[in-house]
């Protein structure tokens, strides 16, 4: 995690908005994919990123072998917050995986509309407050994990990276796969809370999950890439395996910040494709070994509360 304002003084802070329903799937299809500590550096957190200039929060998480990002459009947002002169617009923190779940829980039940999201300018908490009727309902404030640091041996896992580098993969026109027992697994909690798992193939053998209105990333949008076996007939086709909007939002959570991309707008998706994708290709293979993570047949938000 990269701290936004690590010097923020208490009581600066980033309001906003966004449907609980979509908040609630988000969590549900994204915390399961939270890995544990020897999956890889930073496995172990789900990578929270609220951004009141772009309008949407996004969850992303990994264990290395898979990754997997939720965007939630936000309804409303309040200014950006200043900090010592200096406009504060985005906000970045890391929770456990049984701080998601309490969130989870103490919602899963409520059958609101809406929600208020209150995250201090440091990052160092996220409050979430039903607002779905004229008084206020309920309210759940859990800590921020501390900033991770990387040593001069390792750089955290990118679930960014992982997924947009499938997405600029081509596309299979032809090809048979298999999944692996884990990988269905660990799958299976976000097929059950999206409703459905649509699940694109590319002829180097991943395989990306794309849900949601890709056209125009206006409502929630996942995209998660995952390892898919027996593609050696693959097909490969000229287009990649996702070319939308939902590639700038991508390109943006790159922790390295390259390539630019924050300031693309829909007609240049294209063209950040290709940029992406030579990109990707400069970088060094940073694949791990299969190991293994959280138990994936857990209940992907804990059941009660932690």
């Amino acid at each position: 995690m990269t701290s936004t304002a690590a010097a923020a003084p208490l009581g600066v802070m980033l309001h906003a908005t966004l449907p609980m329903p979509d908040l609630l799937t988000a969590l549900a299809a994204v915390v399961p994919h939270v890995g544990a500590d020897k999956s890889g550096p930073g496995c172990d957190r789900l990578r929270v990123v609220l951004d009141v200039a772009g309008m949407r929060l996004c969850l992303l998480a990994t264990d290395s072998e898979s990754a997997i990002m939720a965007v939630v459009p936000l309804e409303d947002a309040d200014d950006a917050a200043t900090v010592d002169g200096r406009r504060v617009e985005r906000v970045e923190l890391d929770l456990s995986a049984g701080a998601a779940k309490t969130i989870h829980a103490v919602f899963r039940r409520v059958g609101g509309e809406t929600v208020r999201l209150d995250v201090p300018a440091d990052g160092r908490s996220i409050q979430v407050t039903d607002t779905s009727g004229m008084l206020v309902g309920r309210t759940v404030r859990v800590a921020a994990m501390g900033e991770w640091g990387p040593t001069e041996d390792e750089q955290r896992v990118d679930a960014a990276a992982l997924i947009a580098h499938t997405c600029a993969a081509p596309l299979a026109l032809r090809t048979t796969c298999s999944l692996l027992p884990k990988t269905v697994a660990r799958w299976a909690p976000t097929g059950k809370a999206l409703g459905v798992l649509p699940l694109r193939v590319t002829a180097d053998g991943m395989g990306l999950v794309a849900y949601g209105d890709l056209a125009d990333a206006n409502n929630l949008v996942v995209l998660g890439c995952l390892r898919v076996y027996g593609t050696t007939d693959a097909v490969p086709a000229s287009e990649a395996a996702y070319d939308g909007p939902a590639t700038a939002i991508l390109m943006d959570l790159l922790l390295d910040g390259a390539p630019v991309g924050s300031e693309a707008t829909e007609d240049a998706s294209h063209a950040m494709i290709s940029e992406l994708s030579a990109w990707l290709h400069e970088q060094d293979d940073t694949n791990t070994d299969d190991g293994d993570s959280t138990d994936p047949d857990d209940d992907p938000v804990g059941g009660d509360a932690a």
